[in-house]
């Protein structure tokens, strides 16, 4: 694969992954409620769709675990694939 195509495949999973991220977003505020999509949710951003799994960045462990235990199944339903949180110091919100 070329690098150009490869670029272009990498831009087209990110518009991809913001697309259905921001889908995902407004159905999980129905699902949670404001306030818990505010603490745990709103700090996530996506980095890419394959078409089978959402990569997203994730601002620490702590949170990662707490989504994985408490929205990991509603995010997936969601989304109708896997999602791999992926801790990114780049998603820490200042």
């Amino acid at each position: 694969m070329s690098q150009n195509s490869e670029r272009a495949r990498a831009r087209d999973e990110a518009v991809a992954a913001h697309a259905r991220w921001g889908e995902c977003r407004g159905v999980l505020i129905a699902e949670i409620g404001e306030a818990e999509f505010a603490s745990w949710v709103a700090g996530l951003s996506p980095l890419g769709d394959d078409g089978k799994v959402m990569r997203i960045a994730c601002p620490s462990r702590f949170i990662r675990d707490h989504i994985t235990d408490h929205h990991m199944d509603a995010m997936e339903s969601i989304l109708e694939r896997k999602v791999e949180l992926v801790i990114c110091a780049a998603a820490r919100v200042s």
